[in-house]
């Protein structure tokens, strides 16, 4: 009955402080569960990186255990290539190679300027013999080789990973 012999001036004072604490409790409520999602999202968002990053290091490792595979298999030839080459240069009295053979070999494989006129006619004999040849373009194989094993393994993680991005950004 206290609250009856209080002025009704008094009684909206305290209702509009019961509201306001109550408007002031909800709020300070909503904000901490604001906060709450937020940090939820966060976590979320973290964990969906770290899942990212771990599928790259994967898809990296894969893709790089590939490429070595490839390269020591490749690796393998070509020492046997290089092998025949010197048993068959052994077994073979030196060879010189014309002018008129190093001018039309250069020009059809686009490998540089052929041998000046300078150096004698077409019958003219270099100082290459046909295994110096035959591992110098041993060597260009190997290196065309290499680069498009290299370019192959670029082509792959690339697919892979563009493909592992969109599938963590489908989310």
């Amino acid at each position: 009955m206290p609250a009856l012999l209080l002025s009704p001036l008094v009684r909206i004072a305290v209702y509009a402080l019961l509201v306001l604490a109550a408007a002031g409790f909800c709020f300070v409520k909503g904000m901490h569960y604001a906060q709450t999602l937020q940090a939820a999202s966060e976590r979320d968002q973290a964990v969906a990186v770290v899942t990212l990053v771990k599928k790259q290091i994967v898809n990296t490792d894969r893709v790089v255990g590939k490429y070595r595979t490839v390269k020591c298999d490749s690796e393998v030839v070509f020492r046997t290539v290089e092998k025949e080459i010197a048993a068959h240069d052994s077994q073979l009295a030196p060879c010189p190679v014309p002018l008129w053979f190093v001018r039309v070999r250069n020009d059809a494989i686009s490998l540089r300027p052929s041998p000046s006129p300078a150096l004698g006619t077409d019958d003219a004999c270099t100082a290459l013999t046909l295994t110096d040849l035959a591992r110098h373009d041993l060597a260009v194989i190997e290196t065309a080789t290499h680069n498009a094993q290299q370019l192959n393994a670029l082509i792959e993680w690339v697919a892979t990973s563009y493909a592992i991005q969109k599938e963590g950004t489908e989310r």
